[in-house]
């Protein structure tokens, strides 16, 4: 990494684009299931929530500015703490990564690449995976700054031209399937802001790490939030529960006058691109854990292998169904353990241990 730091906007909009993935998939579908007409309600009060547990965490995590949760891990409990945490960690993103693409790479095959198979739409992932993560994280998160802005404006230009068919009646009953589910429930599901989990290991190379975290919930939150109210009000509760590619339902109504029809090869294109950038800064991250939790000198050798690993496991996955059950369980139940307990269980145990410390030294 050098002597490199990551700006707040580099970082803020690559992990808001990272966070566009599930949006495209079938969170959507998931939500509206679960909340009916409350979708977007729901999304604004998850944002709400996000805001005031890293505010939270935020306060706690002060002694240990310029660490990442590896380092506060070992501070812990040693060397034996930060592997079993670098394993825990990995876990979790390997899984995310292979359930994405797999889901990913059958909805792509549905909507653009009917003549190719899952198999091939995994390898193309996969390269792009291995290339992106050749670039690093200096590399990615650059990449990612640029690409931001074109999918801000492609969504502009989707409520721009779908402006007539908005109808915000569709956002009532408010409450949707009840207000026991939209706030108490409901408040366990933070898996769609899994990006911020790259937050955890970036203190080290960011210039701010505080106005990094802030600016990151402002950009996912507001992918999760505009697009939860474009899909709301333009396809209605129920139909929405039976659409699982909903952003690319919404993009085929897209028209400009008659002689720009079908558009939306464009916007797929900007979600392929939006889905590699995802697997790719997974991949980076995969490599700093194992870099960091194993002391491997030269673990960017690993690229390839672990890019072919992830491929052949995506591969294997039997049917879409079990992939998109297993990637909500993840978001759903593994996401709040990963995302928030266990870092917050780490950083206030490391705190006491500190102060406990500070007690001792003061009383002799």
């Amino acid at each position: 990494m050098d002597n490199y730091k990551l700006t707040t906007w580099e970082v803020a909009s690559t992990l808001a684009i990272v966070t566009l993935t599930p949006v495209l998939l079938s969170y959507p579908q998931y939500n509206a299931k679960t909340y009916g007409t409350a979708y977007m309600l729901h999304s604004i009060y998850m944002a709400i929530v996000m805001f005031i547990i890293f505010w939270i965490g935020l306060k706690l995590y002060k002694p240990f500015v310029g660490k990442d949760i590896l380092d506060v891990a070992e501070m812990l409990g040693g060397k034996k703490l930060k592997i079993i945490s670098g394993i825990l960690f990995l876990s979790y993103l390997i899984l995310i990564v292979i359930f994405t693409m797999q889901e990913f790479g059958e909805d792509i095959e549905k909507v653009m690449f009917t003549h190719s198979t899952n198999s091939e739409i995994n390898i193309m992932f996969a390269i792009a995976m291995a290339v992106l993560a050749y670039f690093g994280m200096k590399g990615a998160f650059k990449f990612g700054s640029y690409i931001f802005p074109i999918i801000v404006i492609g969504f502009i230009l989707v409520f721009l031209s779908l402006f007539s068919r908005i109808d915000v009646l569709n956002l009532t009953p408010i409450l949707g399937t009840g207000a026991d589910k939209v706030f108490l429930s409901g408040v366990k599901e933070v898996g769609i802001y899994s990006s911020l989990f790259a937050l955890l290991f970036v203190p080290p190379m960011v210039k701010n790490i505080k106005k990094a975290s802030y600016c990151s919930i402002a950009s996912t939150s507001f992918f999760i939030i505009f697009s939860a109210f474009l899909l709301t009000t333009i396809i209605p509760y129920p139909s929405l529960t039976q659409k699982s590619f909903a952003i690319f339902e919404l993009t085929r109504y897209i028209g400009f006058g008659r002689f720009f029809q079908r558009l939306e090869a464009v916007f797929t294109f900007l979600w392929i691109m939006t889905c590699f950038i995802f697997i790719g800064v997974a991949l980076i991250f995969i490599i700093y854990i194992l870099k960091k939790s194993f002391n491997l000198k030269y673990a960017n050798r690993l690229i390839p292998c672990i890019a072919l690993i992830l491929y052949t496991c995506s591969d294997i996955i039997p049917n879409y169904y079990i992939a998109t059950k297993v990637r909500e369980f993840l978001y759903i139940v593994i996401s709040p353990c990963i995302l928030l307990i266990l870092p917050i269980i780490l950083i206030s145990l490391c705190r006491l241990k500190i102060s406990g410390r500070k007690e001792r030294s003061c009383q002799e």
